[in-house]
């Protein structure tokens, strides 16, 4: 009886989200220090960093190179801190012979590091198509392009990626690489997913286009470009740009968020965008334009580097979430002010091993956090205590549970009770 309602639970549920993905505080510095080259130099008009790593004690970025002739080419910086970056003289990565399929366009690339060999997809065009190639190197410098590139080619004549596909994003699992891609076809731009096992040949999947445009007068209703991805307990976690189609002559560039437990069925963060332009005046009052999301363990932060410009000049900026809100309530060195007793939704879930559980206090009480199987029950306390005033979390790792539908409970000596219902699936 309860196996059957795993599933009639399972497809009413949606995602959940933290704050770790949506609530981002923008550098107050910005924009960082990574800028673009002197008069005459190979990267003069405008540099984009499109792929991070964080290896061998510095982070390693990869970005585009403009020059005052608007060609692009890709080159490599490090920075001890994510703020104040060194560049590396000159371009790593250069367009293709004349007649090559990349001879118009290399950039918008995402590298990845397995075992001592980094790997990069990037994007190449020759002036009629944007496609995706590979290229390997030792160091991150020294690039050898693939002889057969392009890897991922345009879909078939009607099909959503018709016209072109670039701006690739790729993870690497351990056993097979994942790729999501922007795919143009019809007149729209949207999110595509595919799988390689040698980062060659590629499988895209049968459900493409795995994200899509919002609805006429969304705040993504125009085009989907670019997105960084990580995957952690259980769950994708995708940054994504977006543009709205509200002025003819321009459109405005924001990020969202989406979450997905196999990358290719996404949910919507209902509060998108998560990063918004800044205001009158500001360097990126007319755009923000995702780079990359890593998170660092240390501090318990997400980083969000991003481009940002005001529609003259243009900067990399950085923006950072906290993991989750901490115990004492106490978020970005403010008291956090809660109005009523609250138990919010587990994240992630469904789950695998572990979920977390945040609620709110608006007064001192003692608390009591406790899970019930499908039975009623009880299996674990997770929490007994007084606390604070104030936002709290608890984790309950049920590796040792089977799966099914648990109760979590939460219970003050103020007269509140409230339930949430959990899945874990392994």
């Amino acid at each position: 009886m309860c196996r059957t309602k795993i599933w009639i639970v399972f497809l009413a549920i949606s995602f959940a989200f933290t704050h770790g993905q949506v609530i981002w505080e923008k550098y107050e510095a910005n924009p960082i220090g990574f800028t673009t080259g002197e008069a005459g130099s190979w990267d003069s008009w405008r540099a984009f960093i499109t792929s991070i790593m964080f290896y061998d004690g510095l982070y390693k970025a990869w970005y585009d190179g403009y020059d005052e002739e608007g060609i692009c080419r890709i080159g490599f910086a490090t920075s001890v801190d994510g703020i104040e970056w060194s560049k590396h003289e000159n371009p790593v990565l250069w367009s293709g012979e004349e007649g090559s399929w990349d001879d118009e366009y290399v950039g918008n690339c995402s590298v990845v590091l397995i075992d001592t060999v980094f790997h990069m997809w990037y994007t190449g065009e020759d002036g009629q198509h944007y496609r995706i190639g590979y290229a390997t190197s030792p160091d991150g410098i020294t690039w050898t392009k693939f002889h057969a590139n392009p890897v991922v080619e345009f879909g078939y004549e009607g099909m959503w990626d018709e016209g072109e596909v670039m701006h690739p994003m790729v993870l690497y699992d351990g056993d097979s690489l994942r790729m999501w891609y922007n795919g143009y076809g019809q007149g729209l731009q949207r999110t595509g997913y595919a799988t390689s096992k040698n980062g060659i040949y590629w499988y895209k999947h049968s459900k493409n286009p795995v994200l899509s445009l919002g609805p006429e007068g969304a705040w993504v209703d125009y085009q989907l470009i670019m997105m960084s991805v990580l995957y952690e307990d259980g769950e994708y976690k995708m940054w994504f740009t977006a543009g709205d189609g509200t002025y003819d002559d321009r459109m405005y560039y924001r990020i969202g968020y989406a979450g997905s437990s196999d990358g290719v069925n996404w949910s919507k963060y209902h509060g998108n965008p998560v990063l918004d332009m800044g205001g009158p005046d500001s360097w990126d009052c007319a755009n923000v334009v995702i780079s990359s999301v890593l998170y660092d363990s240390a501090a318990q932060l997400y980083k969000m580097w991003y481009g940002g410009s005001n529609e003259i000049t243009g900067g990399m900026g950085l923006a950072t979430a906290p993991d989750s809100i901490p115990p004492s309530g106490i978020l970005n060195g403010q008291q956090m002010i809660c109005k009523t007793f609250t138990l919010n939704q587990n994240y992630p879930n469904p789950f695998n091993a572990s979920t977390k559980i945040s609620y709110e206090l608006p007064v001192t009480c003692h608390v009591c956090v406790t899970i019930f199987n499908c039975l009623g029950q009880k299996i674990t306390e997770l929490f007994s205590g007084h606390q604070q005033p104030g936002r709290h979390m608890v984790k309950w790792n049920a590796a040792t549970y089977p799966s099914g539908i648990y109760v979590c409970r939460m219970q003050t000596d103020k007269g509140f009770t409230q339930t949430k219902k959990l899945i874990l699936l392994k």
